[in-house]
């Protein structure tokens, strides 16, 4: 881990985490969006990660953030695909199982209390309802490739929202 772990102070500027899958069709949404968006959301003045890590090893980008924003695939069978929806931390227990980035989220930020590390006070997730999880693919199926720019834009406007930036 970075020595950024160690720091109790408080690092103002929000983080925008993208997660997904890059082999597993829909699963690679989130780091698809994450590209399409960093630069725009860099110029805002928010640090983006784009990565393909889970659970504890998103630890280190989390200590000492305000703001955590983690952009993601879900797959609930409750929406359409496509469609975006922002939860907080206390929706995420209901939510868990719908990705396995942010499974054990609730546990990682105990976990970072109980070490005395700055932990957020804020932690978002917006998620994107996603089809096919399951294909070793490195292309968004059909339906789902059809929405990328509407999604990318749905995602910034919450983030806005969220940020009041």
């Amino acid at each position: 881990m970075k020595l950024s772990l160690f720091f109790k102070e408080s690092i103002m500027k929000p983080i925008i985490i993208f997660l997904g899958n890059s082999i597993w069709s829909d699963d690679r949404i989130g780091i698809l969006i994450g590209e399409k968006l960093r630069d725009r959301l860099k110029s805002k003045g928010f640090d983006v990660e784009i990565t393909e890590e889970s659970g504890f090893s998103l630890m280190d980008l989390m200590v000492g953030r305000d703001i955590i924003i983690i952009v993601d695939s879900m797959r609930s069978g409750k929406h359409p695909l496509g469609k975006v929806l922002l939860m907080e931390l206390k929706d995420l227990e209901l939510h868990a199982f719908l990705s396995p980035h942010y499974a054990g989220l609730p546990e990682m930020l105990l976990l970072m209390e109980s070490l005395n590390l700055s932990k957020p006070k804020s932690v978002y997730v917006i998620g994107i309802e996603i089809g096919d999880p399951y294909t070793i693919s490195e292309e968004l199926s059909e339906g789902l490739r059809l929405k990328v720019e509407h999604i990318s834009e749905e995602v910034y406007n919450i983030i806005m929202r969220i940020t009041k930036t």
